[in-house]
């Protein structure tokens, strides 16, 4: 392996071509006037944090293959970017070059950074807060199936939607099933997320079929009731009234 300096190899820049976002797309990487992709086995999580990272689009979600956002044109570039994670430009990353090659823009590498923004809703339930879960991406509202979908997930789905906490993550079979096909699935979130796109997480492409997906039901807007309001003030100012005595009177 050997080090990248910033004019090694000629490089000029790199981005991500796709019709919806700048921190997600086709890779592409631009040596002297030529742009070019890589190889998605090329391409690990390591790699897609760097590029990020350069791009100024967060951390690395997903790293798709097989041409995710498209074939690209031009030249497959050979080399290979051994990335620790910790860099702040493709360019720091010690490469290699491909010993053999045989990648083709079938095989075109792609990446989805935590900034790239992915519109959720729920449908079929009992309000916008309770439903099958839907993620708009790509022109099209896609399913969500996930085998070990937990309240962690929920929890991010419901504060993402500002719906508060999760209360239920279910199969979404209670919601109906839907013929959407599925687009993301094997979601690990941690609980404490932001947004569904900074968890961990897998695309699946497929064709529309009937299978049911996921499913949340959040606890919604909190409203506090004028007994409850009432009570805890006539609570707090007894317990201001007798703490000179060291005395708190239930009410």
């Amino acid at each position: 392996y050997y080090h990248c300096s910033d004019n090694h190899l000629d490089h000029k820049d790199l981005r991500l071509v796709s019709e919806h976002s700048r921190c997600s797309g086709r890779l592409e990487i631009q040596h002297g006037e030529q742009w070019g992709t890589l190889c998605d086995v090329d391409v690990g999580l390591e790699d897609a944090d760097v590029i990020c990272e350069h791009l100024h689009c967060g951390a690395a979600t997903v790293t798709p293959g097989r041409a995710h956002f498209g074939k690209g044109s031009g030249p497959v570039w050979k080399e290979i970017y051994r990335c620790r994670g910790d860099e702040s430009r493709l360019w720091n990353c010690s490469v290699s070059p491909r010993v053999e090659f045989s990648c083709s823009h079938e095989n075109d590498a792609s990446v989805i950074c935590s900034d790239a923004s992915w519109s959720l809703r729920l449908i079929d339930g009992g309000s916008r807060c309770d439903g099958r879960v839907e993620i708009y991406y790509d022109g099209a509202w896609r399913r969500v199936q996930d085998n070990l979908w937990d309240l962690n997930d929920a929890h991010v789905v419901c504060r993402q939607l500002g719906c508060g906490d999760g209360i239920a993550a279910y199969n979404s079979s209670k919601s109906g099933e839907s013929a959407r096909s599925v687009w993301l699935t094997d979601i690990q979130c941690n609980g404490n997320e932001t947004h569904l796109q900074n968890c961990s997480s897998s695309l699946f492409d497929s064709s529309p079929i009937a299978s049911t997906g996921i499913g949340v039901l959040c606890s919604g807007e909190k409203k506090v009731s004028y007994e409850s309001s009432y009570l805890a003030s006539r609570c707090e100012c007894e317990a201001k009234r007798y703490k000179g005595i060291g005395i708190a009177r239930k009410v």
